[in-house]
This record gives C-alpha cells, structure tokens and sequence, in this order.
C-alpha cells in the first residue's frame, strides 16, 4: 500500500514492462472475489496501519454479493496472528468455524505443485 493502492509488486518501468506488459504495477481485483471474506486484523500492525485495512475493506465491500466480515483485534501487533498465545481462541477457532459454516475446503491442485484452492463442499472431490 505504500503507492496508496493495493498492487502487484513495483519491479520499477522496465521489469514491470516485462512482467504485466505496462510501465506501472497492476491493481489486485479486489471487487471481483466471489467467495465469502474475514478479514482480521488489528490496532498495533506496524505493516497494516488501519487506513490501509480501511482501504482494503473497501475495496473488497464494492459490488459483493458474498458475506465479508472483518475482525478487530485491537491489542494485537503483526506478530501476533501468528505467534500470539491467545492466538488460537481469538484467530484460529473462528477461521475453522468459518471453513465448517461456508462448507469450504482447501484441496491440492495437484499433487506435483501443492498448490492449494478453495472449493464448495458441492465440488468437493
């Protein structure tokens, strides 16, 4: 977020003429995705400030038709979603609550890449 818009990586002119065929990096899409969204995040991210989730969360909420959400933690750091002790009640149970709710399931690809994708439980292989 550090152009003021969330983007692919800034290779400089020249890279960025090879890798996306323009001069500057493209946006990610963010209005196109279709699946339902929880976003967490928190009030001490020193690499997520909260006028970027703001920007983010909006991005994401134009045009959706499926369920978003977002989660504010704010005594959390950029650490703690991973590292914190009080982790698993705050983060973890709540995205696999999510995944049983929406019915959703990561399945590989395939099993030379490990690659993963998201699928509906009607799909599921």
């Amino acid at each position: 977020m550090w152009q003021g818009c969330f983007q692919t990586f800034d290779f400089g002119a020249a890279e960025n003429m090879v890798k996306y065929n323009r001069t500057t990096p493209p946006p990610y899409g963010l209005d196109a995705v279709g699946l339902p969204v929880t976003v967490y995040w928190s009030g001490q991210d020193w690499l997520a400030p909260p006028r970027d989730i703001s920007r983010i969360l909006t991005e994401l909420s134009r045009g959706r038709d499926a369920q978003m959400r977002d989660v504010y933690l704010p005594d959390y750091n950029h650490l703690d979603f991973v590292w914190g002790v009080d982790a698993a009640s705050h983060i973890y149970r709540d995205i696999i609550h999510f995944f049983r709710q929406h019915q959703l399931w990561l399945v590989p690809m395939t099993t030379q890449n490990f690659k993963l994708r998201v699928i509906s439980e009607e799909h599921r292989i």
